[in-house]
């Protein structure tokens, strides 16, 4: 076999070679129709008809296709993927199922390409989803702390808000936007410019690649100014109540501490903290944010001046409350206050419902253990009792519905039971007595049915006879 593969190899690789030429002169002379394929980005037309209709959209994994098409053998070389125009208009979009038809259009060497090009694939589907559009306060985080002797001071920022925009999912997850201050090591007072970040609700930077969301404006600049010396934190107390179903959330100010100097080191020392009088943040009333603009200058303490700018802006939270209903029982949220072992202790009605008014998020934290409900037994003694329930909530939760509950008290049942049992007992005892001498008044009196009258006339003469004999012998013997 091996002898017969490698004889006459010469001729056997002219063969192969001539074979060879022969087939090129064929396809060069006859120049057939090949298939070829080249891949090119798919585009978007018409995007703004889901715009205007308050809508963004993606591709699903369809950002690119191939286009198939037929060419000459000898022009192949000739076609590139910039000759074919590939692409989806959103007017055509089918609601129900979110497809599209793909259409390719040759907008170069077209007389080379024979047919019609298709695409594969030839329809795309797309997701749709609202667009939210949201405000979103500008926080500022510093990174590092300031040299020992030296405080961050006010932050001045070039935009108090940034908007974002884009799918519902997406803005969804975002809780805070800020930027990030570099303060690690700083002495004076610097500016500079920052990227806008976005926050979950745990304070945690997270990054958001999608393209269709956006944030205006993307950078901020900042001014910092570095504090030395002494700074004195600021403390806020408020006067007032705010409107029925309103509560204070929290307190928030353009400035945390401020600088101060004084000749006397001691009362510099000695004090720590400017304390604002609950008369400059009156919020009686209030159903909504209130912002007070305060002179710090007025309210430290003689002696001590301060370094910078005193005024200030305050701003009182004031959120609205929300209402939630609590079934509380013996067995589920009452405790019984100074309970005696004695007493067995009922409770009318069985189930109270407990009305309380605070934040919702507050509310959805609690249960009825969260009310502290009480009743006061130790001095109700047997028999009913209207006795009136006591709470001990939680801050800022309030009571807006809280019953009275009536308190039987009684023996316990295993008592009344063996009480019971031995005045049984007793007139058990008492009924066969009784009969056992009902029987001989009985059988006399049968008896004395035959011959009662001379039994009666003989028992009353031998009594009376003795009596006499008695009477006689005792006067006879004095």
């Amino acid at each position: 076999m091996k002898e017969k593969i490698l004889s006459n190899w010469r001729f056997k690789l002219i063969s192969l070679l001539v074979g060879y030429v022969v087939w090129m002169l064929l396809v060069n002379i006859s120049n057939p129709e090949v298939v070829r394929t080249k891949t090119v980005p798919l585009n978007v037309l018409n995007g703004s008809v889901l715009t205007r209709a308050g809508k963004t959209y993606s591709l699903q994994n369809a950002e690119t296709v191939t286009i198939s098409y037929q060419v000459r053998t000898r022009d192949a070389y000739k076609i590139q993927a910039d000759d074919f125009h590939a692409s989806v208009d959103l007017e055509n979009l089918y609601d129900i199922t979110g497809a599209v038809p793909v259409t390719v259009e040759v907008v170069g060497n077209r007389d080379l390409i024979s047919g019609t090009p298709t695409a594969r694939p030839g329809v795309v589907r797309v997701a749709t989803e609202n667009v939210q559009n949201k405000t979103f306060a500008l926080d500022t985080h510093e990174d590092g702390e300031p040299r020992e002797g030296y405080e961050v001071g006010s932050i001045t920022l070039s935009a108090d808000a940034v908007k974002v925009s884009g799918p519902e999912s997406e803005v969804g997850r975002i809780s805070s936007v800020g930027i990030s201050i570099p303060t690690s090591d700083a002495t004076e007072s610097f500016s500079g410019k920052a990227s806008v970040m976005y926050y979950d609700a745990n304070g945690n930077a997270i990054s958001l690649s999608d393209e269709r969301l956006t944030v205006e404006p993307k950078e901020v600049n900042y001014e910092v100014e570095m504090l030395r010396g002494k700074s004195l934190t600021l403390r806020f107390q408020t006067s007032g109540e705010p409107a029925s179903g309103f509560n204070l959330t929290g307190i928030e100010s353009t400035v945390r501490a401020i600088p101060v100097t004084s000749s006397d080191s001691a009362l510099l020392n000695k004090t720590t903290e400017l304390s604002i009088p609950a008369s400059a943040l009156n919020i009686e009333g209030a159903k909504e944010d209130k912002t007070f603009q305060l002179d710090l200058s007025s309210y430290l303490p003689s002696g001590i001046s301060a370094t910078g700018n005193t005024n200030i802006s305050v701003t009182v939270k004031i959120t609205a409350t929300t209402e939630r209903n609590f079934p509380l029982s013996a067995n589920n949220g009452i405790a019984l206050r100074g309970a005696k072992a004695q007493y067995r202790y009922t409770l009318t009605p069985e189930t109270v419902a407990v009305a309380v008014r605070g934040l919702s998020t507050d509310l959805q934290n609690m249960n009825a253990a969260s009310l502290g409900a009480y009743l006061e037994v130790g001095s109700l003694g047997e028999g009913a009792h209207l006795v009136p329930l006591h709470l001990t909530l939680p801050k800022g939760i309030t009571a807006t519905a809280v019953p009275e509950v009536t308190v039987t008290v009684s023996l316990p049942e295993a008592e009344t039971k063996q009480s019971s049992e031995s005045s049984s007992e007793s007139a058990t005892a008492g009924t066969t007595a009784e009969s056992s001498s009902a029987e001989p008044r009985s059988t006399e009196r049968q008896s004395g049915e035959s011959g009662s009258t001379t039994a009666t006339t003989a028992a009353a003469t031998e009594r009376s006879t003795g009596e006499s004999s008695s009477n006689s012998t005792e006067e006879a013997n004095p």
